[in-house]
């Protein structure tokens, strides 16, 4: 959706024009706030595109009926289009609007053809047309009622573009398996097929003296014995379903069955191959032919068993149903060549997507999502479009290199100038009055008298004279640094701890830990050095007031009126040493992490790996200067070490009483990483032969976290905590309380609650004090993940979960999550508040939080890759002539220890056509929205209730569209709105997760996807649900190779790419086993790993060039890195998952390997196949007939409640969802 431009800094040119609360000028709005002299863009200008504050469109272009006019430049994939602020979006645009390079508010759909014929835009399939969706056109209700109307059903032919080509690809079902009840609880496999030879290369078609086909033909006419069998267990099968023991036998199907286009593309291949020659044999869709060994559709890969669609299937071509590749891919070759302008009036990007932004007072995507950027005007609009209200926020989202920093704003001693009544900050939408001397809150309308360290006169145009010189004005993201009545209070050590003399926290030693050098004039802080004194000066009541009345996002205990003195962080390594952990390997590998993330690899393994060295000038290589770093030991007993670096070894300190544990250390516990290097790396070293032969299986986690606490309490950072087993002695002990007879019933969610109350009390006190908790959990048992990581739920950490921890397979994963948890960009002590305009407030908040009220969000640690969703609703009107505004404020204390506050602003229209908030809504916030607040009910209701909620909300929203946006179709066609084409796709993958899907999954392993999810951005939610797929084997020359200047045109000079480094892509596939071949070799990336699929029939000199192996069988499953040769294939393939990696802000993807028929690692691969009939769901293509069977109930009145009724034959088609 396009955002309008923020507004002038006036009243419109007259110095002492004034304004109610709430009204807007009329006068010259709106303008550019970004002043390109300040801030000029990190790339040139390709294409000669107009600069941001051009006039924009063609004023001889008339826009389409019922369509917004657009810009004559250029197509614009992507998200959601972007209306215009304060104006109705479906009206036609000025041709001179503000807003740089960019299509108009509304981007149509389609483009008009010299012929007179609407073409689609890029990213959009070719029968879509603007506020149409994709149509499922049954034939009239026969004799068979619904199951020959469900059988007929047939896409969307009448919207087919006949100017596209379609890829080449197979347009035929196979039969999906069927399993009995017996069986849906386990690991199965299809019948195999029968062992062929290998191809001759890893990219050649066999010669055709080799050819032979896999299936017998059969004359025309004549029905195979197969078929005959199928159609009698059918016939069976209807006279059996209401049996609930009756057995769902597997029909075969057509594995092997090719579509015409296939056919002719694989003919191509053979005779391009030289070798051969292309074979003209005509082939029909549906029949047998002859075929190459291993080329052609796989028998399904064992998996989890999936559901059946109730009653006959549905002969649907699944080429022709809703996909994102193509759009995907679309998106990011247009984001390649262009940058994203905020403030711009062209399509949203994908959260998938890669893009550069340029902030022009609405902030980055990347920062902010809404689920709709068309905010409907009432909250009946809003109930009747069914669509959920929200925002998602990721304050420290990574940046790319070619986009500007976030500016850093000083406001003087004062602070930032926030609004007297609502307390939101100066952003670009406030409007300055009264000559200067008054600003009016954008969100609450409140005029506010500015300060006279802030004062500034008006220009002519109404702006202030230095409005180029202030970012707050100008940018959607800024920074302020903050005065003292902003710092965090301080928190006092638990009160059982017995604490003997820490570390001093004085004016002197914070001076020693600062990064910047004291100023000399800067007045001395007199308040409580450890918390524990009622009495903290002048500062210190202050900041109580600051807190109570201006942040409004503390709530003080009794007492508590001291404050802490932003400084560098701390990092805090927790680590088991019980038998378990050294036993599984676990201690070894996380410590051998631990000192590869402080101190980089040795020159040994820089040598191996051909890397650089490193800068022997960083302390820590990368932690921010006057950290401290401390290191504590644990099994049944507690181990602390003095790390000064005036030792030649460290010193071990035990504490034995763990009922009440103590810090033995007067000074030497939280040590410089640079100072102390020497030592730090000797204990790193030494520790795995100092426990080698331990035996005690016990391991006191309460304790230590206490030991851990009082350290810390007084400073505040990031505690990383290394554990192997469960805790059975010391507080916070628990009991093993796994019941598998639980499973499937509604008192499984009781295993998802924490069993014991001690660590959501210790994670609240951790909260206060500003401690984050990372646990890495290696488990080879049950471990109770529910309770134990309530530490890092509350405190804003993370999760890491390997079970049965093997060196040689997780290692380098986890020395990629070591580095990403400590080398990321983290603050701590941090302090959320979401605000929004009149009329709108916030109801709810999802993710991995504290909140002590129900406004503001407390997180220890807030990293860049943590999102908060907050839910909000109407509590009155919006006026259609102003935006709906949006502000989400972080006080926190960097790394590099400064206290300052992160604001994001954004604004979009009002509007009162339910059309235009269903066109302008985003799918992936929405999605976002739907799996986090899913998880949520998880503990509250059954799994499979939970899945039943999520198919009635996809029922509900698209119910609303077919009812109140295309009544006027026939009632037995399936309507799926423009911006909501994938939303069943997408709800069939969250009810596909391991946090809700059914059947038998372990408590720990849904707990840990639970809070996985809760915590995950836009983008990686997106990219979970639905992995990316691409076929290896068959690679393009330029594949896996960065992408090259192209030229815009003919005779056009070369644009470099906006996007630098970036790596050519394969084209992206449906995960899929029917799009899969014997031969080929899949890589499947979901975010966290990469699963490469290589086919029984795949070519020796394709695993030659990957692996320098010849055969399956002399490869190690375990490995997880591809070895660096000197080929073209393992080249691409490097360059490629080193690619993903990046995209998705991680330093190093594992590659799992996964044989066919060979591992077990198959069936992770098969159940990432979202299309499939896996994981106790159904297939794609079943789904989507259940819920257009469900839909056309509800609108020929045969269900209510979306479906859910409790007579009639609806409610059979909830059952199992």
């Amino acid at each position: 959706m396009a955002s309008p431009q923020p507004p002038h800094q006036g009243g419109g040119g007259m110095a002492n024009q004034g304004y109610f609360a709430g009204q807007q000028p009329n006068q010259q709005r709106p303008m550019q706030p970004q002043n390109p002299a300040l801030s000029p863009r990190p790339f040139a200008n390709p294409g000669n595109v107009h600069s941001p504050g051009a006039p924009m469109g063609n004023p001889n272009m008339q826009p389409q009926p019922g369509q917004m006019q657009q810009s004559a430049g250029r197509p614009y994939p992507g998200g959601p289009q972007r209306p215009m602020m304060g104006m109705n979006p479906g009206a036609p645009r000025p041709p001179n609007g503000v807003g740089g390079p960019g299509l108009m508010p509304g981007q149509p759909q389609h483009q008009m053809q010299p012929d007179g014929r609407l073409s689609p835009r890029p990213g959009m399939p070719m029968q879509a047309r603007p506020m149409q969706g994709q149509q499922l056109q049954p034939q009239q209700h026969g004799p068979a009622g619904i199951a020959n109307q469900m059988a007929n059903m047939q896409i969307g032919q009448a919207q087919q573009n006949q100017h596209e080509i379609p890829p080449p690809d197979r347009g035929t079902t196979p039969s999906q398996a069927r399993s009995n009840k017996r069986s849906a609880r386990a690991y199965h496999h299809d019948e195999p097929a029968p062992p062929v030879p290998a191809s001759g290369g890893w990219n050649d078609v066999p010669q055709h003296g080799n050819q032979q086909p896999v299936q017998n033909r059969v004359p025309q006419g004549q029905q195979p014995a197969w078929q005959q069998a199928a159609a009698a267990r059918v016939a069976q099968y209807e006279q059996m379903q209401d049996d609930p023991n009756a057995v769902l036998d597997q029909i075969p199907g057509q594995r092997n069955v090719i579509s015409q286009e296939q056919a002719r593309f694989n003919q191509a291949q053979m005779a391009a191959a030289g070798g051969g020659h292309a074979q003209n044999i005509p082939i029909q869709p549906g029949v047998p032919g002859p075929q190459t060994p291993g080329i052609g559709p796989i028998n399904q890969p064992p998996h989890t068993a999936g559901q059946r669609f109730p009653g006959p299937r549905t002969k649907i071509d699944p080429d022709q149903i809703p996909s994102p590749v193509e759009a995907m891919d679309n998106d990011q070759a247009f984001f390649d060549k262009e940058w994203f302008e905020t403030c711009g009036r062209g399509g949203l990007p994908l959260s998938t997507t890669e893009f550069v932004s340029v902030d022009q007072g609405n902030c980055s995507p990347k920062h902010m999502r809404l689920t709709t950027y068309s905010m409907p005007a009432s909250d009946e609009l809003a109930a009747t479009s069914q669509l959920p209200l929200a925002i998602i926020v990721q304050p420290f989202a990574q940046q790319r290199l070619e986009e500007a920093p976030i500016p850093v704003v000083e406001c003087g001693p004062s602070g930032p100038p926030r609004c007297k009544r609502c307390r939101a900050y100066i952003n670009p939408w406030a409007i300055f009055v009264e000559g200067g001397q008054k600003w009016v809150c954008n969100l609450c309308g409140t005029p506010t008298p500015v300060a006279a360290d802030y004062f500034c006169n008006l220009d002519m145009s109404g702006r202030r004279v230095d409005f180029e010189q202030r970012f707050e004005l100008s940018r959607g993201t800024v920074e302020f640094k903050v005065p003292k009545e902003y710092w965090a209070v301080q928190s006092s050590p638990p009160a059982a701890l017995a604490l003997p003399a820490l570390p001093a926290f004085t004016q002197a030693g914070t001076e020693r830990l600062s990064p910047q050098p004291p100023q000399q004039n800067e007045e001395q802080f007199e308040g409580s050095t450890m918390g524990l004194s009622g009495q903290g000066g002048v500062a210190a009541k202050a900041a109580t007031k600051a807190a109570s009345d201006a942040l409004g996002n503390l709530t003080l205990g009794q007492g508590r009126t001291a404050v802490r003195m932003p400084r560098p962080m701390t990092y805090f390594f927790l680590i088991d040493v019980s038998f378990s952990a050294v036993r599984c390997g676990s201690l070894k590998a996380s410590l051998d992490s631990i000192r590869e993330t402080l101190y980089g690899p040795r020159e040994t393994e820089q040598k191996e790996n051909g890397a650089a060295e490193e800068d022997d000038k960083a302390p820590g290589f990368g932690l921010p200067y006057g950290s401290r770093v401390a290191i504590m030991t644990f099994d049944r007993s507690l181990h602390f070490y003095n790390l000064l670096p005036e030792l030649d070894h460290a010193q071990m300190l035990v504490v034995g009483d763990i009922d009440e544990p103590f810090v033995p250390l007067n000074e030497g516990l939280l040590a410089d990483p640079w100072e102390s290097r020497n030592v730090i790396e000797t204990l790193l070293d030494g520790l795995p032969g100092i426990f080698a032969e331990n035996m005690v299986a016990e391991a006191a986690l309460g304790a230590a976290i206490r030991g851990m606490q009082g350290a810390m309490s007084t400073i505040g950072g990031q505690c990383n905590i290394f554990i192997s087993t469960i805790p059975t002695v010391g507080p916070g002990s628990l009991k093993h309380r796994e019941d598998t007879k639980l499973y499937g019933t509604e008192k499984e969610k009781q295993l998802f609650v924490p069993q014991d109350g001690f660590y959501r009390g210790v994670a609240e006190e951790l909260v206060e004090a500003g401690i984050g908790v990372n646990t890495f959990f290696f488990p080879s048992q049950y471990i109770d993940v529910a309770t134990i990581g309530t530490l890092s739920g509350l405190t804003g950490g993370e999760l890491y979960f390997h079970p049965r921890f093997d060196v040689v397979r997780d290692r380098s994963r986890l020395d990629s999550q070591i580095k990403r948890a400590i080398l990321r960009e983290t603050g701590y002590n941090a302090t959320m508040r979401v605000r929004c305009s009149n009329g709108l407030h916030v109801t709810d908040h999802f993710g991995n939080f504290f909140m002590r009220n129900s406004t503001d969000i407390e997180l220890a640690n807030m990293d860049a890759d943590k999102a908060i969703i907050a839910a909000f609703k109407h509590d009155g009107k919006l006026d259609e002539k102003h935006e709906a505004h949006f502000q989400a404020a972080t006080l926190y204390t960097t790394a590099d220890g400064e206290r300052r506050v992160r604001c994001h602003n954004i604004a979009v229209p009002v509007t009162s056509l339910l059309g235009n908030v269903f066109r302008y809504a985003d799918l992936d916030s929405t999605i976002t929205y739907l799996t986090k607040s899913g998880i949520a009910l998880a503990q509250q209701k059954p799994l499979r209730d939970v899945r039943h909620l999520l198919t009635e909300k996809c029922v509900k929203i698209l119910l609303a569209y077919r009812r109140n946006c295309a009544s006027s179709t026939s009632p037995g066609q399936l309507i799926l709105p423009e911006s909501f084409k994938l939303l069943p796709l997408y709800i069939l993958g969250i009810n596909k997760t391991k946090a809700l899907k059914g059947g038998n999954v372990t408590s720990d392993v849904r707990t840990f996807f639970m809070r996985f999810l809760r915590g995950l951005s836009t983008g990686a939610t997106m990219g979970m649900l639905y992995p990316r797929m691409v076929a290896l084997h068959n690679m393009r020359p330029d594949d896996g190779e960065p992408i090259q200047p192209s030229s815009a045109g003919e005779g056009l000079p070369v644009q470099p790419p906006v996007l630098t480094g970036r790596i050519k892509t394969p084209p992206l596939m449906r995960p899929s086993y029917l799009r899969m071949e014997g031969h080929g070799a899949y890589l499947v990336e979901n975010g966290e790993i990469c699963l490469l699929w290589l086919g029984s029939n795949v070519s020796p000199k394709l695993l030659e060039d990957l692996y320098g192996v010849n055969s399956l069988e002399e490869l190690d499953p375990r490995m997880t890195a591809l070895p660096k040769l000197p080929t073209k294939l393992s080249q691409q393939t490097r360059n490629l998952v080193n690619d993903f990696a990046r995209q998705r802000n991680k330093p190093f993807l594992p590659i799992i390997i996964a044989r066919q028929n060979r591992d077990g690692t198959e069936v992770e691969l098969a159940n990432s196949l979202v299309e499939d009939q896996n994981n106790d769901a159904m297939s794609y293509v079943d789904y989507l007939c259940h819920v257009h069977r469900i839909i056309t109930t509800e609108m020929s009145g045969g269900g209510t409640n979306g479906g859910k009724n409790d007579g009639g034959d609806t409610s059979s088609y909830w059952r199992g969802w």
